[in-house]
């Protein structure tokens, strides 16, 4: 689009210099020259060259231009290199250099213009450049995914996809509103102190989002800090101070920290959940009942350990005991049995011996003393021990989370008020039914332009020019010349004004097509319709020699046929009356469902059928009643009246009382013949007859009323 109104821009100086005017305030000519700079764009990116011409672009003088490749590709070239910049700084972002780049796609599309796709090429070599996507449609498609993915109006088939935060947030303690962030340090935690003036990252660049982050700091009255998004600030908050009644609650309790706590959404936006003071306190367990139940079990295992330490040094006691007698009483009976032979050598021996006795307990007296002496050394390390896991178990740490008021000032963007939502709202809804017009007059649009084609050919033809006089074509193609010129250059009118278009051509246009339709096929009509109401007065005729028992039936539609064809002589003349131009007397349509009703009303009358007089139903009883001659009896008077047809129903009806009495007699004589076992069965078999006859008579008159009712409301629709 950029590179579209640089070059109107050259062609409307061209313009200018040239018939010394400026046309920069028409916004009609301007809108012209961007659609001429369009088509030559995309000319050029084919051919080296390209003719740009607009008929009366202002104050009936046109433009013609000569544009050469080389001189759009010099116009646009300050467009074309600033595609360096963004890829720079995605590098530069992603740490990344050309090298470590494995492969290029195109998407959108200008890269058409042969000195944009030179340049990309240039830049990236030796890397290929691919263009194996739908430029143009590549970008739409993939946010159309995304948005009806993250929709809940719509369902779509799951797909993984990562998106990553193009940009970095981080804080900074106490900064001057209108600073910028300073220092390279990301420092969570410690004083205050040394984390002023120097910022705290709450996102990295390049991050999955969406993502939070929780800073925790030592509290302390007066903190206030600011959030940067890539060294801009936009927002700062300062945190009000705590309540007094809280402070003499937990001022039993060490320094309290501060949790502030920041969440990234997926649409992007930052968000300050909330800011918690948290005060840590080690507290005791009350399980009185838990410490008793351990402190008795830990005292009995005690006392066992105890009283096993006591019975072992008992029973080593008596061993010592036990081995010093039975020592004592070989003694004694050594020195008596050597008394006798050597009495001094037995007392030097004794001597020797009580000297190693003595030594013996001394020894281990000791070994005694120095037991004793590590038992109760581990004895008082297993109680310390003991103690200690005691406390160790009875505390435990209890965090107390105070929320905290705060103050927030947004310095870019800048929130609406109560007031500007609402015009924005109002504004919103503005252009809704704008975009519902622009479609709906897009449509009306179309419609007036192919109406304007149609009409226009056909107004050309011979048939409508027979039908419609010269000043009207010419004034009617006027027209059609001028709303297709509007068509290309209405900007904002209103729906009503392309309806209103529109049922003006149709009001000039339809009559003159309903005329040259009634005469293309008016001969055609009238003959055909002459013809029609010849077969038709015929079939009458017939029909009354044919059913001459249905003459009330046959007279309504003969009545109904004349009154026809009297209004068609009449149509006829008053037809001839008028010349082309004028709306025809009758028309075709109407004089076909004429035709077709009167029509319908004479092949009613084939299926009339013939009454049945009672006295022959009476006759045919009493022949069904005689035997078995009654088949014979009804072919014979069937072939009388097909043999007399042309005469009339009296005489027809005396013929077939004469015959049937000349057969009656005839079956009486053969009956008498007949032996009477037969008259039994025959009675019955002529009762069954009889009923058959009287239901049949009676659907034939059923059928009788039923077509003449037929006829007679065909007669009144005519």
């Amino acid at each position: 689009m950029k590179a579209d109104i640089l070059l109107a821009e050259h062609l409307r100086k061209k313009f200018e210099e040239k018939n010394n005017m400026s046309i920069y305030d028409d916004k009609k000519a301007m809108r012209k020259l961007i659609i001429a700079a369009n088509k030559a764009k995309l000319l050029l990116s084919a051919k080296k060259s390209t003719d740009v011409y607009i008929e009366s672009l202002f104050n009936s003088k046109s433009l013609f231009e000569t544009v050469a490749r080389e001189e759009f590709e010099k116009i646009i070239e300050e467009v074309i290199m600033n595609f360096k910049i963004p890829v720079n700084n995605a590098l530069k972002k992603a740490s990344f250099e050309l090298k470590n780049i494995e492969a290029l796609e195109l998407i959108g599309s200008t890269w058409r213009i042969p000195k944009v796709l030179n340049e990309i090429t240039n830049f990236f070599s030796p890397l290929k450049v691919g263009m194996h996507l739908n430029s143009d449609e590549a970008v739409t498609m993939g946010t159309l995914y995304i948005a009806a993915f993250n929709s809940a109006n719509f369902q779509v088939k799951y797909f993984n996809y990562v998106d990553i935060i193009a940009n970095e947030y981080y804080i900074v303690i106490n900064p001057s509103i209108e600073g910028t962030a300073t220092g390279a340090s990301d420092t969570s935690g410690g004083s205050l102190d040394e984390l002023e003036n120097k910022h705290i990252e709450i996102i990295s660049y390049h991050s999955k989002y969406p993502a939070s982050k929780t800073v925790i700091l030592n509290y302390r009255e007066g903190l206030n800090f600011s959030v940067f998004e890539n060294k801009s600030m936009i927002m700062h908050y300062s945190v009000n101070p705590m309540n007094e009644t809280i402070k003499k609650k937990y001022e039993h309790l060490e320094q309290p920290k501060i949790h502030i706590k920041f969440y990234l959404d997926k649409f992007g936006i930052l968000h300050l959940d909330n800011i918690l003071l948290v005060y840590e306190e080690e507290i005791k367990q009350e399980d009185e009942k838990g410490e008793k139940k351990e402190e008795q079990k830990e005292e009995q295992k005690e006392e066992q350990k105890e009283e096993q330490k006591e019975e072992q040094k008992e029973e080593q006691k008596d061993e010592q005991k036990e081995e010093q007698k039975e020592e004592q009483k070989d003694e004694q009976k050594e020195e008596q049995k050597e008394e006798k032979k050597d009495e001094q050598k037995e007392e030097q021996k004794d001597e020797k011996k009580d000297e190693q006795k003595d030594e013996k307990k001394d020894e281990q007296k000791d070994e005694q003393k120095e037991e004793e002496k590590e038992e109760q050394k581990e004895e008082l390390k297993n109680k310390d021990a003991t103690k200690e896991s005691k406390e160790t178990k009875k505390k435990r740490i209890l965090k107390h989370k105070l929320p905290l008021t705060y103050e927030i000032k947004i310095i870019r963007p800048i929130p609406l008020t109560y007031e500007e939502i609402k015009t924005k709202k109002e504004y919103l809804q503005k252009l809704d039914d704008h975009d519902i017009n622009v479609y709906l007059k897009s449509e009306k649009k179309n419609t007036l332009e192919s109406f304007i084609y149609e009409t226009r050919s056909k107004m050309k033809q011979d048939m409508f020019k027979q039908v419609c006089k010269e000043d009207t074509i010419k004034d009617y193609l006027g027209k059609l010349e001028e709303y297709e010129e509007w068509l290309y250059t209405e900007q904002d009118e209103p729906l009503e004004n392309v309806n209103n278009k529109i049922k003006e051509l149709q009001d000039i246009y339809l009559p003159i097509k309903e005329r040259a339709y009634e005469l293309e096929v008016r001969d055609k009509l009238i003959e055909q319709t002459n013809l029609k109401f010849k077969t038709l007065k015929q079939e009458i005729i017939d029909y009354y020699e044919k059913k001459p028992w249905a003459e009330k039936s046959i007279n309504v539609v003969k009545d109904a046929l004349e009154k026809e064809e009297t209004w068609w002589q009449n149509a006829k003349q008053e037809q001839q009356k008028l010349d082309n131009f004028s709306t025809p007397f009758f028309k075709s349509q109407d004089v076909e469902m004429k035709m077709n009703l009167i029509s319908s009303m004479v092949k009613g009358l084939s299926k009339v059928k013939k009454p049945i007089n009672n006295e022959q139903k009476e006759k045919k009883n009493d022949t069904n009643n005689d035997g078995k001659g009654s088949e014979k009896e009804n072919e014979e008077p069937k072939k009388v009246e097909d043999s007399e047809q042309n005469n009339n129903q009296e005489e027809t009806n005396a013929t077939n009382e004469e015959h049937l009495n000349e057969k009656k007699n005839d079956d009486n004589d053969k009956d008498n013949g007949n032996g009477n076992g037969n008259e039994t069965k025959e009675g019955n078999e002529n009762e069954q007859d009889d009923t058959k006859v009287n239901e049949n008579n009676e659907n034939e008159k059923e059928d009788d009323g039923n077509n003449e009712n037929d006829i007679f409301e065909q007669k009144d629709e005519l």
